[in-house]
């Protein structure tokens, strides 16, 4: 109440490209009433019922739609010890580096006087014509609530300086990636050993994964979302020695990965109960120095409205031959074919970076570059005929001088940074 947190909100959610909500005016233009009017008529228990019956909405919209929001809750809305479980199920676990639907609970807790002087004379229900002593009993018996369940809490009064710092600490979450080798490894140097086995998950994870997809498949007859699964490849485990890197891998299905790394990587302790799926994706460079970078549509089931290269994951290379996966060499030359048109004789130099792992998702990608012979206008005039163009809702072709200031003021996906971060470091681009 009066903190900032609906003006901070919208700020934050322009930064991150996400939809926000503020609970009290959604509450009002579904119920065609004030807050002032709904407290008078129906008292404060009929509010904090639809109240709490709008923030599950909410979050399960985050759970089963992948959508990205930022909320503002109304002042007592964590009162109710039902909200504060609800939201704890979605919360981002910094300990073990694991994360559901990018939950982050932030508190704004300027001083008292300056929420004071922020509300008095207002005609907020609950301090309406209420004493000073009243409204600090209220911020008091609040504050130490919101300390205790929020993961950021920032008590500074100055807009800008809030901003600043929240952005600053969700660039830090935003930009969580492992590097697991910094080596550039040729075609050859990369080999994939497939069990013949498809991988099993114990009844809880199975369970776990089939009610994501049902709540997937649901979605998408509302939304038009793309859903796909077909067969990928779990990994297992890998080892580099004598500049060869060796990975063991698995067949497993991409709803597999849905329902586990993706919606309930929290809820599953054992990390090799994960699908773990094992990708590829490429900084591509055309001839005058221009980067190629995507949003990611928001009908697609993973990273919806995130800005990415392009990239995929590791398939059979036929439907007939599934202990066969295509190699990330092959997977980088047919994605650049369907993402932006680009044909193998376009390519100038196809070079893997690296090998690195989004810690938010425990998805293990390989990292490449690619250098095309065409130039951007040429690049311009065919990737709208690309067969998956539609992936992407937006690109934008960025200068190579500027990559890392895009990457700064962009919710930039973790791998997509670090396969960037690898291409300028090591001089590729």
């Amino acid at each position: 109440m009066g903190s900032g947190k609906s003006y901070i909100g919208n700020l934050i959610a322009q930064e991150l490209s996400a939809e926000f909500i503020d609970t009290d005016l959604k509450i009002e233009q579904d119920k065609n009433q004030t807050i002032k009017t709904i407290f008078k008529d129906n008292g404060e228990k009929y509010f904090r019922k639809i109240e709490r019956q709008l923030l599950k909405n909410l979050v399960f919209s985050t759970y089963n739609e992948n959508k990205s929001l930022v909320i503002a809750t109304g002042g007592g809305t964590f009162l109710n010890k039902s909200n504060q479980k609800l939201v704890k199920q979605f919360y981002w676990d910094f300990y073990n580096h694991s994360i559901s639907n990018r939950w982050i609970v932030i508190a704004l807790n300027p001083s008292f006087e300056v929420i004071y002087n922020r509300i008095k004379g207002s005609h907020r229900p609950l301090v309406f014509r209420k004493s000073r002593k009243f409204v600090f009993n209220l911020w008091s018996s609040r504050y130490k609530l919101y300390q205790q369940i929020s993961h950021l809490s920032i008590s500074d009064s100055v807009t800008e300086n809030i901003f600043s710092t929240l952005n600053q600490r969700l660039n830090i979450l935003q930009k969580s990636y492992i590097c697991l080798i910094n080596k550039k490894l040729s075609k050859n140097e990369i080999v994939l050993q497939s069990n013949q086995k498809f991988k099993e998950y114990p009844l809880n994870v199975t369970n776990l994964i089939e009610q994501n997809w049902t709540n997937l498949i649901k979605t998408k007859t509302v939304s038009n979302k793309y859903l796909y699964n077909g067969i990928v490849y779990s990994l297992k485990e890998y080892n580099y020695n004598n500049d060869i890197l060796t990975l063991k891998i698995q067949p497993t299905d991409y709803k597999s990965y849905l329902g586990t790394n993706i919606s309930n990587i929290d809820l599953i302790k054992n990390k090799n109960h994960l699908a773990n799926i094992l990708a590829a994706c490429v900084v591509t460079i055309t001839k005058d120095n221009y980067c190629v970078i995507g949003k990611r549509s928001n009908k697609l089931a993973e990273g919806s409205t995130q800005w990415h290269i392009i990239g995929g994951t590791i398939e059979p290379k036929t439907n007939t031959q599934i202990y066969q996966p295509e190699h990330p060499y092959e997977l980088i030359i047919k994605e650049l074919k369907e993402e932006i048109n680009i044909s193998e004789s376009q390519i100038k130099n196809l070079s893997c970076t690296g090998f690195g792992l989004s810690v938010y998702n425990n998805k293990p990608e390989f990292l490449f570059v690619a250098f095309l012979n065409i130039n951007l206008q040429q690049l311009k005039l065919i990737i709208t005929n690309a067969k998956d163009y539609d992936e992407h809702s937006e690109y934008k072709f960025i200068k190579t001088t500027e990559l890392m200031q895009f990457v700064n003021n962009h919710n930039v996906t973790p791998i997509g940074q670090l396969a960037i971060k690898l291409a300028l470091e090591n001089d590729f681009i």
